[in-house]
């Protein structure tokens, strides 16, 4: 009876360890293969965060040189100027200089490559000669005693522009960008013995395209006004020996009434090209 008893307990004994161990080493082989699936979908997870992550990085950084930096641009020019009011109106020579910055509108490109913009020139200088075959000054007093006066014909302004812009980068750094500025002026013309003034409300668009820190550029301006003119009366001012004094000084017959004015329409048109540096 005890030889039986003790084989029983021998039997359920091995019986609930062949249980226990079914349980953790389960015959179907689909509960294995979802647990390999799960692992292989995190490392896939893992992988694919950690490559938005760095292609994040490497947007930020592509932005931060495409359109982070070089807003601010610097402009060396030929100029070509056509005055019309000048007796040749075709200048010989031209040169400008300006500088400005560029403000953009909206952080984040359209399309990932375009970008709207305010452009604003705070310096633009330009300088034109014409033609002065022809011109004649001023002569006062006799041969020896002569003043002679002849401004010759120039074109000078200072202006400042303010305008809107469109600026595509296509690929890599290279940007081309597309204007049309407002531009008072203030301008100054000489013309033999006369000397013009006047504010005058240029408009100008133009085209640029640059990669990285250099650029070129095209850019065409026009405007008219009615100038002041000034110059000295002849009529009311005599040199001779009669009008120097003891101390070698030129004396006028009527200092209070040197000078005469005038009125005269100028309208010009002038075209550019410019090397741009962009920092």
């Amino acid at each position: 009876m005890r030889k039986n008893l003790l084989f029983l307990l021998f039997f359920a004994t091995c019986g609930n360890f062949l249980f226990a161990q079914s349980e953790d080493f389960p015959e179907n082989p689909n509960v294995e293969s979802d647990s390999l699936k799960m692992v292989v979908q995190q490392l896939q997870d893992q992988i694919s965060e950690k490559d938005a992550e760095l292609q994040e990085m490497k947007d930020m950084e592509r932005y931060e040189k495409v359109w982070g930096k070089r807003k601010k641009y610097t402009n060396i020019g030929y100029c070509i100027m056509n005055l019309d009011g000048m007796p040749v109106p075709e200048s010989k020579f031209g040169f400008s200089y300006s500088m400005g910055r560029t403000y953009y509108l909206h952080k984040k490109p359209l399309a990932g490559m375009i970008k709207f913009g305010l452009d604003f020139s705070y310096l633009d200088v330009t300088v034109a000669s014409f033609d002065n075959s022809n011109g004649k000054g001023l002569s006062f007093g006799g041969d020896e005693e002569a003043l002679e006066i002849d401004l010759k014909r120039n074109y000078f302004d200072y202006t400042m522009q303010i305008g809107p812009s469109v600026t595509v980068n296509p690929i890599d750094q290279l940007k081309v960008s597309a204007y049309g500025r407002f531009a008072p002026s203030a301008s100054f013309i000489t013309m033999n013995d006369y000397a013009y003034v006047q504010f005058v409300p240029h408009f100008t668009c133009g085209l640029s395209v640059s990669y990285k820190v250099i650029g070129l550029g095209i850019e065409g301006r026009w405007g008219k006004a009615n100038y002041k003119g000034f110059s000295l009366d002849e009529d009311s001012m005599e040199f001779g020996e009669d009008n120097i004094n003891d101390e070698g000084d030129i004396e006028f017959t009527n200092p209070n009434d040197m000078f005469k004015t005038s009125k005269r329409k100028f309208s010009n048109k002038s075209f550019k090209i410019y090397i741009s540096f962009r920092f």
